[in-house]
């Protein structure tokens, strides 16, 4: 399956549900990289326009890292809903993929790097 998503760009905002007033609040990334599968695990996309995630031709694996500044949710909310909007603006594919998302737990650098 060589599918890569080339340019989850323009428009990646995350929507919190907050109980407690019905509130919804929106959140821009305010930063993202794409890791590029290499050996030595040094090689990433973090000033380029967009930002990849998938398999590309030569069977190589992109990943997109996105982070969200949620302070802004109050203190003692229940979050009953998050929904992630992704606009996907170029594919080599015409099937859709799975993507899926993992908790990062430790922050990464942007760089000059593209």
């Amino acid at each position: 399956m060589n599918h890569l998503l080339a340019a989850i760009g323009a428009l990646y905002l995350c929507s919190f549900a907050v109980m407690a007033q019905a509130t919804t609040l929106q959140f821009t990334a305010r930063a993202d990289n794409t890791l590029y599968q290499d050996p030595t695990g040094s090689l990433s996309n973090g000033s380029g326009q967009y930002l990849f995630v998938g398999q590309n031709s030569t069977g190589n694996i992109r990943r997109a890292l996105l982070a969200f500044d949620i302070a802004a949710i109050p203190l003692g909310s229940r979050v009953t809903d998050v929904q992630l909007r992704l606009v996907s603006s170029q594919s080599n594919g015409t099937s859709p993929i799975a993507v899926a998302l993992h908790r990062v737990a430790l922050n990464w650098g942007e760089g000059a790097s593209v």
